[in-house]
């Protein structure tokens, strides 16, 4: 079996081959669709962009993200307070909610339908994942996203991921051989 060349390839690419100015536009439309999806469907972004005398179309590139009102995290508990359960600021009705996270605060962190949402194939794929690793994911898969972003991403490569969880001691688990075969994952060692 040939190594995979990890080094080599894209994710997506269409998007990772723009020339600058096709970059530009992209992302321009990209922005101009989230903040627009954001004023009709989270009333929390709406209100704070009114309050700033905003409107969706004043949305159109990067230079206009530093007119963005920023959002210390020291308000969101209130703001989730006031308006329960997620500030106002969730685009996705309750039941299409998947997980809910809790950051210090406490914050809560909705995960909607979409997998993957958090984009985080294509870095993965530019860091040299690739379809059939099978990859030890050593974030805590408690109450925060960072485990569940990372094994989705994974998944969509095409890699299989095994979840350490911090309650399982690490010497309990050893590493495939390098010559087991891809798809193959690591188990506890037998008594």
């Amino acid at each position: 079996m040939t190594p995979a060349d990890r080094r080599r390839g894209y994710w997506d690419r269409a998007k990772e081959t723009f020339s600058a100015s096709e970059r530009r536009r992209y992302q321009g439309r990209w922005l101009a669709r989230l903040v627009a999806h954001a004023w009709e469907r989270a009333p929390g972004v709406r209100r704070r962009l009114e309050r700033a005398g905003l409107q969706p179309g004043d949305f159109r590139g990067e230079a206009d993200l530093a007119r963005l009102p920023v959002i210390k995290k020291a308000e969101m508990p209130d703001l989730q307070r006031a308006d329960p359960p997620f500030g106002g600021f969730c685009t996705v009705p309750p039941s299409q909610v998947r997980k809910i996270f809790v950051s210090p605060g406490p914050i809560m962190e909705p995960m909607g339908p979409e997998l993957g949402a958090w984009h985080l194939e294509a870095g993965l794929y530019a860091g040299g994942f690739r379809p059939g690793d099978v990859v030890l994911n050593t974030f805590s898969y408690q109450l925060v996203p960072a485990a569940h972003e990372l094994d989705e991403g994974l998944n969509l490569i095409g890699c299989t991921v095994v979840p350490r969880a911090s309650a399982i001691p690490s010497s309990r688990w050893r590493r495939p051989a390098p010559s087991t075969p891809p798809g193959t994952s690591a188990r506890p060692p037998s008594s």
